[in-house]
């Protein structure tokens, strides 16, 4: 490689208009917001009361909405953007344990 630097997958430059917390639903920030915490989709089905399916679907339309090919790529630009503390300000990531 000769101390060349290289990119895994190269992050969407979103618009202003196309961040995160303006485009995605707030249950699709909530789903995304667990992917970070590393969960499965069956994990995140059962902790918000949903099935298995709405998950992925959940997941399907934030990956078109903000043009990202899997779930890392979805995590890096939920953090980058800041989501996170506009989920917490919301109060959206007060999702119940459930078990």
């Amino acid at each position: 490689m000769d101390g060349e630097p290289y990119l895994l997958f190269d992050r969407p430059k979103l618009a202003p208009a196309t961040r995160a917390a303006e485009v995605l639903t707030r249950r699709e920030l909530q789903v995304a917001m667990l992917v970070a915490q590393g969960k499965c989709d069956k994990q995140i089905a059962r902790q918000l009361g949903i099935s298995g399916y709405t998950v992925r679907e959940h997941l399907r339309r934030t990956f078109a909405k903000l043009n990202v090919p899997r779930r890392a790529a979805l995590v890096a630009v939920i953090l980058q953007q800041g989501a996170e503390r506009a989920l917490a300000d919301e109060g959206a990531l007060a999702i119940s344990g459930g078990g």
